[in-house]
C-alpha cells in the first residue's frame, strides 16, 4: 500500500518507544490493504528515554530519564488498544512518518499531541520550513501551544520539575 501524505487514514498502535515514537498501521479505506510505519507525533517534543549504555550521576539528567518513561507511559495510556486516526505528512531524518494521531475523530480535543501538552508529557515544537497550514492543522499547532503553554503555567508534568531540562536542551548534551 503507498501512503499519500496528508491523506486520513485509520490506524492500530503497535511498539511505542518513547512519548511521541510509535509504530502504526495503516489501513486502507477498504481495510484490505495495511502499511506499518513508525510514527513521530508532529509539534511536539517529550522527554528522552535513556539510551542503552548510557549513564548519568546527574539528577537532573536522572530526573529527564524519568519523565521521559512518564510520558511513554501516558502515551501508552492515551492510545493502547484504541481505534486511532492517522494523518501522515513527511519522512523525517530517522526515517519516521510526521503524523498528526486522533482517537475517535478528528476534533482537536481528540488529538493525541494536544492531550500530551495538555498533560504537561510534552511541549511544543515549532515546525521549520513550512509555511502553508490548512485550517485544522493550525488549530492543532494552537491548541498545542495554548496546552503546553497552559501546562507549565499550572506547573503540571515536567512543568512541575524545577530546573526540568527541556527535550531540546537535552538532546545537545552529550552524554
Amino acid at each position: 500500500m503507498e501512503i499519500i501524505k496528508g491523506r486520513v487514514y485509520k490506524a492500530e498502535v503497535g511498539f511505542i518507544y518513547d512519548g511521541d515514537s510509535f509504530n502504526l498501521k495503516l489501513l486502507s479505506a477498504t481495510g484490505t490493504e495495511s502499511q506499518n510505519i513508525i510514527c513521530r507525533a508532529q509539534w511536539i517534543d517529550t522527554p528522552e528515554s535513556q539510551k542503552p549504555g548510557k549513564s548519568s550521576t546527574d539528577p537532573r539528567v536522572i530526573k529527564h530519564w524519568e519523565w521521559a518513561e512518564k510520558a511513554k507511559l501516558a502515551l501508552m495510556n492515551l492510545i493502547q488498544n484504541r481505534a486511532l486516526i492517522a494523518i501522515p505528512y513527511e519522512v523525517d531524518q530517522y526515517q519516521r512518518w510526521v503524523c498528526d494521531v486522533y482517537l475517535d475523530n478528528l476534533l482537536v480535543s481528540s488529538n493525541v499531541q494536544v492531550k500530551l501538552a495538555q498533560s504537561g508529557f510534552a511541549v511544543s515544537r515549532l515546525p521549520f520550513n513550512r509555511h502553508i497550514y490548512n485550517v485544522r492543522e493550525t488549530t492543532v499547532l494552537r491548541s498545542i501551544i495554548a496546552g503546553a503553554a497552559t501546562a507549565n503555567r499550572k506547573r503540571i508534568g515536567v512543568w512541575s520539575q524545577s530546573n526540568m531540562i527541556l527535550p531540546y536542551e537535552f538532546k545537545k548534551l552529550s552524554l
